[in-house]
């Protein structure tokens, strides 16, 4: 990786979600994305008129699965109270008092679009026949009236690769991704040469939890009060992380160690700025660092200043000084792995952290190998500022 020039971060928890994603779109293929796409727009459709019907105004006349209502702000304030009644989640945009939201996906049923017309309907004595609903929808379908433009409609092919046309039973995929295990190389079957990254081999008993209903289920943009459960996680998560880092405090945001990265250079550039020294932008990153590191400072807006290592895989101090003190005026932080990408815990990093502070600047602490340090030491006493912990892999 050329440090100087890196201008991505993306790390594996980012990687994950596409990789899920891929092997859902090789599951399906294009006929089974088609259909579920088609099932969802329909229920999407089933509801638009079903609103239409009620008397509420399309935001939009074309969407997907996201249907926009508007009405008087006192028939929003009553449509909220009876979805509270029914416990039906809906989105009630922050910035208006006349419109709220509704999203489909594929696990939407008819009797799903009936409970939410329910809560649509003023009285018991206006509810609406699903059946004539459906009729009606099905012929402005077949009218060819659809809630999605026709140039926003896709006509050339798509997934036409063999991969996604292939594997459609459980023990077909299941096969598949065995094979795609096999060519990789995990804990499981050697040593890994790269610590930083792959050292970690999450258990299997850690993993089964997120499939529970109980922590799969709940929506993230759903009221505090209905997930008590994940606040009193978070709490407890909080403290225990802010003891073991010996840090005053936490954010649990960002999803993967290159954001934690990101988010935590930003709060330096904000310190600094609040500081009143704007013109503090030097990183110093030592050349043993992960390539995310330097990516990172990038798009924080830093300019990197990379410093020597010794035989030893060691921050040459020497050089760090020199560095430090070409940059008096300007320098912002230093980015330093404890243990390092090498495997190697800094002798002098109490020393490494004076002369940054000494001119002025942050010490940002890698934290994707902290559980060498666990119960040994904390990065705020040795002198770090700011860290990220990759708790997907310690």
């Amino acid at each position: 990786i050329r440090r100087e020039r890196a201008t991505s971060n993306i790390c594996t928890s980012q990687v994950l979600p596409a990789v899920v994603a891929s092997m859902y779109a090789v599951h399906h293929g294009p006929d089974g994305l088609r259909r579920i796409a088609t099932s969802i727009h329909s229920m999407a459709q089933l509801l638009a008129a079903g609103g239409r019907s009620l008397g509420f105004e399309l935001v939009h006349e074309r969407f997907f699965d996201t249907v926009s209502f508007r009405c008087e702000p006192e028939r929003v304030k009553a449509v909220r109270s009876r979805a509270a009644e029914a416990g039906v989640n809906l989105r009630w945009p922050r910035e208006r008092t006349d419109s709220f939201c509704i999203s489909v996906d594929e696990t939407t049923s008819k009797e799903s679009i009936a409970v939410l017309l329910t809560v649509l309907s003023p009285s018991a004595s206006s509810t609406i026949d699903l059946r004539d609903l459906q009729r009606e929808s099905e012929e402005e379908g077949q009218g060819g009236k659809s809630g999605v433009d026709e140039e926003m409609t896709r006509t050339s092919d798509f997934l036409s690769h063999e991969v996604f046309n292939s594997y459609r039973s459980e023990t077909e995929m299941l096969r598949y991704m065995r094979r795609l295990d096999s060519r990789d190389l995990s804990l499981t079957t050697s040593m890994i040469p790269l610590g930083s990254c792959t050292m970690k081999l999450n258990a299997t008993v850690e993993m089964m939890p997120i499939t529970w209903p109980e922590f799969a289920r709940p929506h993230p943009f759903a009221p505090t009060d209905q997930n008590a459960g994940y606040m009193r996680i978070f709490d407890e998560l909080s403290a225990m992380l802010v003891e073991i880092t010996g840090l005053a405090a936490v954010s649990l945001q960002p999803n993967a160690g290159s954001q934690g990265e990101y988010a935590g250079l930003l709060a330096i550039r904000r310190f600094c700025d609040h500081r009143g020294c704007p013109q503090r932008r030097i990183c110093l990153i030592p050349a043993s660092a992960h390539g995310t590191n330097p990516a990172s400072a990038v798009m924080a807006g830093f300019e990197v200043v990379v410093v020597n290592c010794d035989a030893e895989g060691n921050i040459d101090v020497d050089d760090l000084r020199s560095k430090a003190a070409a940059h008096p005026d300007d320098l912002a932080a230093l980015m330093v792995t404890y243990p390092s990408t090498h495997g190697v815990f800094e002798e002098g990093i109490r020393t490494i952290c004076d002369i940054v502070h000494q001119h002025g600047g942050q010490v940002y602490m890698d934290g994707a190998n902290m559980n060498a340090l666990v119960g040994m030491c904390r990065p705020g006493e040795i002198g770090v500022d700011v860290c990220h912990l990759n708790l997907h892999k310690t």
